[in-house]
């Protein structure tokens, strides 16, 4: 889409307001609304300056292919994902998540490996009807609920009908037990409207309201655009229904988390390279790939699951009795390659390059995967965090990750999160020790 094209959506749909949206190197999704009178076709293509658009010294650039008519707005709204750039001179701003996604799909082109890297992905998240949570220094605490949830079941209430689904029996449930198919369907609708595909929903395996939306594969920029906005959709959807949504990877002890199944083809000449279709089998670019993210899967951990909360999901889900968690091995999807660990919490721009970049290096040196029992998952985000600083030269390839990003990454998940933890006591710890 050009920008004259932007701009003839904007007068199609009689749109009053601009919304100019960017990302942060967590992931999360910043914003600011101008009135559309503002927005022209030089600045789509220079960046907008002035006001409350500059952050700080930093201009935002509409990337036109991210256009849509925000379904949620009041006032007729324009909504545009941004590059960041530094106004002063037009270079990337150094911490911009898709300055990272646009020069992982020009290093791959470089190399001549393929011409295009495309992800298909499948989100898990959670619809609640209640949450609260508080952390205090004599108190934490945290509470969430849901009519479907498998501890209704006891409520002596007139609207309790008894049909909550059990612990672990959520998968591909049909109404009325899976209570949220009207609700998902919506998400699906709304998707569509925002020029999204998706390929279907279903309910997630957890009781409590688990849900799962798969997205068609499109390229790596894209594919990170759409698991923002797929983002923005499900929980705006849900707060219309007085809901909240949360793709926290593990908010419920005991049940099924939410991951994120992440897919990626290497097409070249409309051939794929990792997988032959015909017989549902890996080529020899593809074990060589399944490689790559062996050998990174430390590092790549600390950018595909990047929580505390991640490492719960991780050591419930893919740890078999009485022996440590292990990585499972990459596996043959329908729509490619699939990394089988990573999660929600992710910032998929950072995420998508990394197994980018991991599966490129394993191609380059041929490598092979071993046994897919050789490789420990780390006990933690910062164990994940010190495999990154040990191995992240793959990331670095071409100038793709900047290593400034890197430092700054790893300070902010240890001071914020794994620093900001372990100073706190934990609720369950009170169960545990205090009679000791």
């Amino acid at each position: 889409m050009t920008a004259e094209e932007v701009l003839a959506l904007a007068r199609e749909n009689a749109v009053e307001f601009v919304d100019l949206r960017f990302v942060t190197l967590t992931g999360r999704t910043g914003h600011t609304t101008l009135p559309i009178e503002e927005l022209s076709a030089s600045a789509i293509q220079r960046g907008v300056t002035g006001g409350a658009a500059v952050l700080n010294d930093r201009l935002l650039v509409p990337a036109t292919d991210t256009a849509f008519i925000d379904p949620f707005c009041q006032h007729s709204t324009l909504a545009l994902l941004c590059d960041v750039m530094i106004a002063a001179t037009g270079d990337d701003a150094p911490d911009d998540p898709r300055a990272v996604a646009r020069r992982a799909q020009e290093h791959l082109r470089a190399t001549g490996i393929a011409d295009e890297a495309r992800f298909g992905v499948e989100i898990e998240f959670f619809v609640f009807d209640q949450v609260c949570y508080e952390q205090q220094v004599n108190a934490a605490r945290y509470q969430v609920d849901s009519r479907e949830g498998a501890w209704q079941s006891g409520r002596d209430e007139p609207d309790n009908l008894g049909t909550q689904l059990r612990y672990g029996a959520g998968a591909h449930a049909l109404p009325p037990a899976d209570n949220l198919h009207n609700l998902r369907a919506e998400m699906v609708a709304a998707l569509t409207a925002c020029g999204i595909h998706a390929r279907g929903h279903r309910h997630g395996a957890a009781t409590g309201g688990q849900a799962a939306i798969r997205l068609a594969p499109v390229p790596l920029l894209r594919a990170a655009d759409q698991v923002t906005t797929c983002k923005y959709v499900v929980r705006n959807v849900a707060a219309r229904h007085g809901k909240v949504a949360t793709f926290m990877p593990k908010p419920l002890a005991g049940e099924h988390g939410s991951g994120l199944a992440a897919s990626l083809s290497l097409v070249k000449g409309e051939q794929p390279l990792l997988c032959d279709p015909e017989r549902a089998a890996l080529r020899e670019a593809g074990r060589w790939a399944a490689g790559g993210w062996t050998r990174h899967a430390t590092s790549l951990l600390a950018l595909t699951c990047p929580t505390t909360n991640s490492y719960r999901r991780l050591a419930a889900e893919f740890r078999a009795p009485r022996t440590p968690a292990r990585v499972p091995p990459p596996s043959l999807e329908i729509d490619g390659l699939a990394f089988p660990v990573a999660d929600p919490s992710c910032n998929p721009y950072l995420a998508f390059s990394a197994l980018l970049m991991a599966a490129l290096d394993g191609i380059a040196g041929r490598v092979d995967a071993g046994p897919s029992d050789a490789h420990r998952l780390p006990g933690g985000l910062e164990d994940a965090l010190r495999g990154l600083t040990r191995d992240h030269a793959y990331l670095c390839a071409a100038g793709v990750f900047h290593e400034e990003m890197i430092r700054e990454w790893d300070s902010m998940k240890r001071h914020d999160e794994v620093l900001a933890l372990s100073m706190r006591p934990h609720p369950y710890e009170f169960c545990l020790y205090f009679d000791v």
